[in-house]
């Protein structure tokens, strides 16, 4: 979720660097792009970590997932229209809100989540050469209309579509490992680096001889993709387990709530950084977006842990709904196992 809000706060508030801030300021908007190619791997990570684990669909935890997303949507809109900081929306505010209009994200995963348990059958019921063949070909589909040609059915990796591509190469690897994905972590995080560099520079070539450089950020890029793998085998080769970090990864979902939601984004979060950008130094400029990233994360996982409070004061009526109706709700309020590491079927509905 840091990912997420330092993309945001790159070329979303920013902006790209142009051919003349390129020609006048070559290391400066280098950096700029290095930024967006370090942070642009943020969504496949995410949705890799659900691959790794695997999703354990269940109704409890997509109940919870969508709870998390109407509360701090509830939460955020009733807090700046007391404050006076956003204008009434009335009827159709609400109902946007409560059918995620504004979070591609939320109705993606939510997409990806209900499908998990056909993906996860096809996964346990295929051989290894048959789930590698139809990576394969989705990935050369995908790269081929998703990427070269922008069909508009994988919308540059913001789609499902994408998402069950990156569930089935993660699983893939988590199941069957590869020599390449059996480095040292230390090489793992060296790949990383290389090809945030790479993404950098062809990104700084294009731009400096005027031609398009975005398709490098699509979501649906092959070096993204590989990218976000590598990063991701980095941080899957630690070996540590601290109760904070569980506590706080539990809630880390809200960060992206809070600075996502629609009457926050662009007024206090994007336009400031902007502001910033155009009026202070570089080294104040990245101080100010540090202590801005720092000070909405903290918030957002106290807030939720209010959330979650209320939440496990909603379980007795959904155990009941979720007994009437003979669902397997399987709803449980603990989500830290009983050594106080984070168990891989909790956070989020996931199991990140």
């Amino acid at each position: 979720m840091l990912l997420v809000m330092v993309v945001h706060a790159c070329f979303k508030s920013i902006s790209a660097p142009t051919q003349q801030e390129i020609a006048a300021a070559p290391i400066d908007s280098f950096l700029r792009f290095f930024g967006e190619s370090a942070s642009i791997i943020c969504v496949n990570v995410f949705v890799i970590i659900s691959g790794w684990f695997g999703i354990k669909a269940k109704f409890s935890r997509i109940s919870e997932f969508i709870f998390q997303v109407w509360f701090f949507g509830t939460f955020m809109y009733l807090s700046l229209l007391l404050l006076g900081l956003t204008e009434s929306e009335g009827v159709k505010g609400w109902i946007k809100m409560f059918i995620f209009s504004d979070h591609w994200f939320v109705k993606s995963y939510i997409i990806l989540y209900l499908f998990s348990p056909v993906l996860n059958a096809f996964i346990l019921h295929s051989s290894q050469r048959q789930l590698a063949w139809f990576i394969i070909g989705y990935y050369c589909i995908q790269t081929l209309y998703g990427f070269y040609f922008e069909q508009g059915w994988f919308a540059n990796g913001y789609s499902p579509l994408s998402f069950i591509g990156l569930y089935m190469l993660a699983r893939y690897i988590r199941l069957y490992p590869l020599y390449l994905t059996q480095f040292d972590k230390w090489k793992d995080f060296l790949v990383y680096l290389c090809l945030t560099i790479a993404i950098s520079l062809i990104a700084f070539y294009l731009t400096r001889h005027d031609h398009s450089y975005w398709l490098m950020y699509a979501y649906s890029s092959p070096l993204v993709i590989l990218s976000a793998v590598y990063f991701f085998l980095f941080f899957s080769k630690l070996s540590f387990c601290n109760s904070f970090i569980n506590w706080v990864a539990v809630s880390c979902f809200a960060a992206y709530l809070v600075h996502m939601d629609s009457h926050f984004f662009h007024p206090y979060y994007t336009d400031i950084i902007k502001h910033w950008f155009l009026t202070v130094d570089r080294y104040t400029f990245v101080g100010n977006v540090a202590l801005l990233i720092g000070s909405i994360y903290t918030c957002a996982i106290l807030i939720d842990k209010v959330r979650i409070v209320i939440w496990k004061c909603l379980l007795p009526g959904l155990r009941h709904i979720a007994n009437k109706f003979s669902w397997n709700g399987n709803v449980s309020g603990n989500n830290l196992t009983k050594t106080g590491c984070k168990s891989p079927d909790s956070a989020t509905p996931s199991g990140e």
